[in-house]
């Protein structure tokens, strides 16, 4: 399952549930690739995400929840966008 809302600057947020806690999200972002316009998508685990592996460089903090969601540290894909979600709205770096 999964909910979308466009949280401004050309990205649309997703938030999809882990299937091993469905109590947790992965914080998905659709947007265009910076370089080459065609359509990317980068995410964002929040750190409380018992369901990926790997060291805490790979998860991001929540600091406000709900419509209002606010993760750090930014978010960065590797096709150039690079930005926050603060107070639920995208702000490029």
């Amino acid at each position: 399952m999964s909910l979308w809302r466009d949280i401004g600057n050309g990205v649309t947020m997703g938030l999809a549930r882990c299937e091993k806690s469905p109590e947790t999200c992965i914080v998905i972002l659709q947007h265009k690739h910076a370089g080459n316009g065609a359509d990317c998508m980068a995410a964002a685990v929040p750190l409380a995400v018992p369901c990926r592996a790997g060291n805490k460089e790979n998860y991001w903090t929540v600091e406000k929840a709900g419509l209002e969601l606010t993760l750090s540290p930014s978010i960065s894909c590797p096709c150039g966008l690079h930005g926050f979600i603060r107070d639920g709205h995208w702000v490029s770096a």
